[in-house]
This record gives C-alpha cells, sequence and structure tokens, in this order.
C-alpha cells in the first residue's frame, strides 16, 4: 500500500485544548446509584472511530467544502437506482475486525430501502457496495485520513478513497488532490491532470480546487455543488429585495405625507385666495364708496361755494342797502334840518316883532 509521509510539525496552540475534537455525553453511575449524564471531550481516535451522537467540531472551510462536495456528488447519481451519497454518517462496512468510520462524503450502490433517520448505516443489512469514499482533511484530524484510514478503508473494500489535503501554509489555505485506486495489493495513486484536479470515474466528476476552496465540475467544465452558495447569494438578494421593498415602502409613506401636506397647503393656499379676494371685494367696495363720498363732497362743496357766493352776494346788498339807507336818513337829516328851518322861518313871519 501506497501512503504519504509527512514531517512532524511542532505543537500548535489548539493542541492543548482538550475539546478541540469535540464531546460525547456518557452515562455514569454515581455512588448512590443513580445515573447521571457527563460531558466528556473526545479523542482522535474516537473522531476516528466515531459513536452516534458524538459532537464533533468542523472549521467554517471545511463545512463550505463538504457541502459543495456532498451536492456535486449527488447532482451526479441522483437518477441512478439504489445509489446514495451520505455525509458525516456513521457507517459500519460489515467487516469483520474494522469499525465504523465517519466519512466527510461516501458513495454506496445497491441500497434497498432504508432509514436515512439513523445515526447508522450498515451496508451488510442493506447489502450495500461503497463506491468511493472522500475525506477532507482538518489540522486536528489530518493524520488520520492521510494514516490509518488509508490501511482501513482499503481493508473495508472502499474501491476509491480520496484525500483532499487542506492545509495553511503562511497564513494561506492550499490544497491538493490525492487520488488512491484500490489494486490487488493495496492502493495506487492516481495521476492528477495539468491542473491539479482528479477525474472520479465512477461518478463523471473533476475534484480540483481554487484559490484554497474545493472545486467540482462535471466534463463540460460546468461547476457543481455550488448550491448552497446560490442559495446564499439568493438570500443576499433577497435581503437588498427586501432592504429595496422596505425603502420603497418608507419613500410611499414619505411621498403620501407629502401628498397630504401639498393638499393641506393648497387648501390654505385656496383659503388665503379667498380672503384676498374678499379683501380686493372689500377695497373695490372702499373704492365706490369713497368715490361717491368724493362726489358728494364735491356737491357739498360746490353748494358751499354757491352758498358763500349768495351769502356775500347778499352781504354786498346788505351793506349797498346799508349805505343808501346811511345817505337816505342823512339826506333826512338834513331834510329834517331844512324843514326846522322853514318852520321856524315861517313862525318868525307870523309873528314878526312888535
Amino acid at each position: 500500500m501506497s501512503t504519504v509521509v509527512e514531517p512532524k510539525q511542532s505543537e500548535q496552540p489548539w493542541e492543548a485544548d482538550p475539546w478541540r475534537y469535540g464531546w460525547r455525553y456518557v452515562e455514569e453511575q454515581q455512588p448512590d446509584g443513580t445515573v447521571r449524564s457527563k460531558q466528556i471531550p473526545l479523542t482522535e481516535l474516537d473522531i476516528l472511530h466515531p459513536q452516534e451522537e458524538d459532537f464533533i467540531m468542523n472549521n467554517p472551510a471545511h463545512d463550505r467544502d463538504c457541502d459543495v462536495l456532498k451536492q456535486a456528488l449527488w447532482s451526479r447519481v441522483k437518477d441512478r437506482p439504489g445509489v446514495v451519497v451520505l455525509r458525516d454518517c456513521r457507517v459500519d462496512w460489515g467487516v469483520e475486525g474494522i469499525e465504523a468510520h465517519g466519512p466527510d462524503a461516501v458513495v454506496l450502490e445497491g441500497v434497498d430501502e432504508w432509514d436515512p433517520t439513523g445515526g447508522t448505516f450498515y451496508l451488510a443489512a442493506h447489502q450495500a457496495r461503497p463506491v468511493l469514499a472522500v475525506e477532507i482533511t482538518s489540522p486536528s484530524t489530518r493524520g488520520n485520513d492521510l494514516g490509518v484510514k488509508v490501511d482501513e478503508y482499503y481493508r473495508a473494500g472502499i474501491p476509491l478513497y480520496v484525500i483532499v489535503d487542506a492545509r495553511v501554509v503562511n497564513g494561506a489555505r492550499t490544497m491538493r488532490i490525492i487520488g488512491r485506486q484500490a489494486t490487488k495489493t493495496g492502493y495506487a495513486i492516481l495521476p492528477l491532470d495539468a491542473h491539479g484536479r482528479l477525474w472520479l470515474e465512477p461518478v463523471g466528476l473533476w475534484l480540483g480546487a481554487e484559490e484554497g476552496q474545493l472545486v467540482c465540475t462535471d466534463a463540460q467544465g460546468k461547476r457543481l455543488g455550488v448550491y448552497l452558495e446560490m442559495e446564499q447569494e439568493a438570500a443576499a438578494a433577497r435581503g437588498q429585495v427586501e432592504t429595496a421593498i422596505a425603502r420603497a415602502e418608507t419613500a410611499q409613506q414619505q411621498a403620501v405625507a407629502a401628498i397630504a401636506r401639498a393638499e393641506t397647503a393648497q387648501r390654505q393656499v385656496a383659503a388665503a385666495q379667498q380672503q384676498v379676494a374678499a379683501a380686493i371685494a372689500r377695497a373695490e367696495a372702499a373704492r365706490g364708496e369713497t368715490e361717491t363720498a368724493r362726489g358728494e363732497t364735491e356737491i357739498a362743496q360746490r353748494h358751499t361755494r354757491t352758498a358763500i357766493a349768495l351769502a356775500e352776494a347778499a352781504i354786498a346788498r346788505a351793506d349797498a342797502e346799508k349805505a343808501r339807507a346811511a345817505v337816505m336818513q342823512t339826506e333826512n337829516e338834513a331834510l329834517q334840518k331844512r324843514l326846522l328851518e322853514l318852520e321856524a322861518e315861517y313862525r318868525k313871519r307870523q309873528n314878526p316883532p312888535s
């Protein structure tokens, strides 16, 4: 069997964390006879041979790659009768001496009816056969994928074992694809194409990497397994649409409020116009009254001037009459005086001195 030997690396900070692999709950009998559930950390051996309901820690990049892988595999076999794709499901291979594993992805064929809610898939019970298994390495369990699983997967009868060796080098995530085809004496490493991709013949799929992420394509180069990313993009698009709708509703509310304010302003303008029209009417009426009063005043002034003229004429006549009266009085006094003189002359003549 071919193996890949890696140099031992220095201890990483996460290696001091006993819970780095995850945990499981076990029942523990107490001194008083009661049974209590206790949380215990998983070990690297527990990850190699998991139990149902183990809580296994994975990093987001690993989960993303596993999602892409399962969706891509399923898209290639979903129409094949009796073929299933399992991810992180405990698989009992039905081989003596080989404990159950939990591959990141495994394709099985010849599967009859089975309960997908079960935590373990028993190959012997379903008379199923493994087609291929894929493991995507994580820093804490990389040794299992590159080491002991190579031997155990071969013994379990897995004809094609693919390792996506994901590592972080100088802060950048890198990937290499290692394909192992079963032979009579063990696994033989399969060649990659010029782009570092591996052709998975049983499912008609190219397996490669771009910018530190797993990429699956069909024979024509169409990318597969991006449904999750599409859903995320669709969710983001829906969020943008909802935001746009909310903004549109807000704008509509603002427009309704603006229309209401405009209608109120229009009513106020109309009322003001009515007030202006009334003021103009009152001003015109006042102007008419003023013109009438002016006409009446002019008439009164003419009458006054006439009266003054008449009064002045009457005064002039009175003065003339007064003057004539004075003349007549003077004349009368002169006549009286003459009369007295004549009377005196007459009496004198009637009574001459003796």
